[in-house]
């Protein structure tokens, strides 16, 4: 008689329910059972909630990706706001101190993918674009005063547009919060912790582990 065999967790959040037929092998050879128990055992194990694999490659690969994307638009702005001389006073440091930590944090977190380093690069993102924000506003009043110095009878739409269009680029500081919406998409459900490793199936006996 042919015994179905239910390999998995309980829990079918954890993956599929899979069958093997284990009459067929029971024919064969004792191995052959064997065998499957031992992959039933691994399939169990590997779909536990306290040692499942807790992102895949791709997704890793993508988190990476992002990861790097920023890392290099952090260095850029950073040197672009020094050869623009943008140190005077310590609210226009505030932008590139920022930059240089997001940039140090970055790469940290490619170089130990840890909980601790997403977080860090979480709080950071979190305040560039606060930063990009508060550096669009700051823009945006500085230009309309210098406006409406030169030109007092300036209102409305009028003013408006001469204020975007300014000498301060006023849309300049929204790459900073760009930047930070890209650094919170790299770390978004990051999970990862140390000592969290891909299961593979094993190849003998004495690989599995339980």
């Amino acid at each position: 008689m042919s015994i179905l065999f239910l390999l998995g967790s309980a829990d079918c959040r954890f993956g599929p329910p899979l069958y093997l037929d284990t009459g067929r092998a029971a024919h064969g050879n004792g191995r052959a059972v064997s065998q499957i128990a031992r992959v039933g055992a691994w399939y169990a194990a590997s779909y536990d909630p306290r040692r499942r694999p807790l992102e895949s490659a791709r997704l890793k690969r993508l988190r990476n990706f992002l990861t790097g994307v920023v890392l290099v638009g952090v260095v850029g702005m950073a040197a672009e706001l020094l050869l623009i001389g943008h140190t005077d006073g310590w609210y226009q440091l505030i932008p590139v101190v920022l930059l240089t930590a997001m940039a140090v944090a970055m790469a940290w977190r490619l170089a130990r993918p840890r909980r601790l380093t997403a977080w860090v690069v979480r709080l950071l993102m979190l305040s560039s674009v606060a930063s990009g924000l508060a550096g669009v506003i700051l823009h945006y009043r500085g230009n309309e005063a210098f406006e409406l110095e030169m030109y007092p009878t300036l209102f409305g739409a009028a003013l408006v547009f001469e204020t975007i269009t300014g000498a301060t680029p006023v849309l300049a500081p929204g790459s900073m919060a760009l930047l930070g919406l890209v650094g919170l998409a790299a770390t978004y459900r990051d999970k990862t912790r140390p000592g969290a490793a891909e299961f593979s199936a094993p190849q003998s006996d004495e690989e599995y582990q339980p």
